[in-house]
């Protein structure tokens, strides 16, 4: 079974990707809660690189080597350029999942929980 990495408090795997789907993907900076030990995590930093290169690599891809190989068959070239898109957008968010670690949340300080 593939798992993520690890949770820095429990030393178990965070979350499933099915979980990681519905609650962190997409928002980097979002907290969630360990599966084991209901630590508040969050993303490391380095998600922020990994989707920013990865996007670039992305759209590298589409716009520039990806035309030259797929036919000029109106929608079907368009529609095999969605599909390589939605692969990487896809295989991104996995990788993500896998490979990037996680941080303890920092617990919210008085002042920004105190209303004005």
């Amino acid at each position: 079974m593939i798992e993520c990495k690890p949770c820095p408090q429990c030393s178990k795997p965070v979350m499933p990707y099915g979980r990681y789907l519905q609650e962190m993907a997409g928002t980097p900076s979002k907290k969630s809660k360990c599966s084991h030990c209901q630590t508040e995590v969050m993303r490391n930093p380095s998600i922020l690189t990994l989707l920013s290169v990865g996007s670039f690599g992305l759209v590298v891809v589409l716009f520039y080597v990806a035309p030259r190989y797929v036919p000029s068959s109106g929608w079907a070239g368009f529609v095999s350029l969605l599909l390589v898109g939605a692969a990487g957008v896809f295989f991104l968010n996995f990788l993500g999942w896998l490979y990037v670690g996680w941080r303890i949340a920092p617990a919210p300080t008085k002042a920004s929980t105190d209303s004005v």
